[in-house]
C-alpha cells in the first residue's frame, strides 16, 4: 500500500512538472469524443506500476523519448488518440479497467503491449506500427479493433487471447 502510494504520488508530481496541471479535464467516458486543446510534449516519461484513478488523456500528446507505463493500472478510461511515440514505447502488463483508445496513434520504434490486460473496449483503429509490435500474452476481455491498422513491421501475437470478437 505505501509503494502504491508512493508511485501516486510520484506520477502525480511528475505530471504536474513536465504538464504545467495535474486536474481532471471535463470529459466524458467516450474516449472516441474529440477534445480540443494544446498537445503536450514528453522526452522521457516512466510511469511504472502506475495507478491512474481519473480518465486520461494523451490525445494528440508527443512522446519524443522512451514511454515507459508498464505494470501501470488505468482504471478509467485513457485516450491515446492521435499521440506520436517516437521513441520506444512500453506498456507490458499495464491494466487497462476502461476503454483504451490508440486510435490513430504512430508509433514509430518498438512498442511491447506484452501481457497487458484490457477490460473494455481497445482501439487500435487506423493506428500506425512503423516497427516492431508485440502484444504477446495479452488478454482482450472486451472488443478489440484494429481495423485500418497498419504494421510496417513484425507484429507478434502469439498467445493472445481475444474473449469477444
Amino acid at each position: 500500500m505505501i509503494v502504491k502510494i508512493i508511485n501516486w504520488i510520484t506520477v502525480s508530481l511528475v505530471l504536474s512538472l513536465s504538464t504545467g496541471l495535474f486536474a481532471q479535464r471535463n470529459r466524458t467516458s467516450d474516449c472516441n469524443r474529440s477534445i480540443e486543446r494544446n498537445s503536450r510534449s514528453y522526452l522521457n516519461v516512466a510511469y511504472n506500476q502506475a495507478v491512474f484513478d481519473q480518465p486520461m488523456d494523451f490525445s494528440h500528446d508527443k512522446f519524443k523519448g522512451v514511454s515507459e507505463f508498464e505494470n501501470a493500472h488505468f482504471k478509467s478510461d485513457v485516450n491515446f488518440g492521435h499521440a506520436l511515440f517516437l521513441g520506444k514505447a512500453g506498456f507490458n502488463r499495464t491494466h487497462f479497467s476502461g476503454v483504451a483508445d490508440f486510435q490513430n496513434t504512430h508509433f514509430s520504434k518498438p512498442v511491447f503491449f506484452d501481457a497487458a490486460s484490457f477490460d473494455s473496449v481497445a482501439i487500435f483503429d487506423k493506428t500506425e506500427f512503423n516497427h516492431r509490435a508485440s502484444f504477446v500474452q495479452s488478454r482482450f476481455h472486451g472488443k478489440a479493433n484494429f481495423m485500418v491498422t497498419h504494421f510496417h513491421k513484425l507484429a507478434n501475437f502469439s498467445a493472445v487471447r481475444f474473449d469477444s470478437l
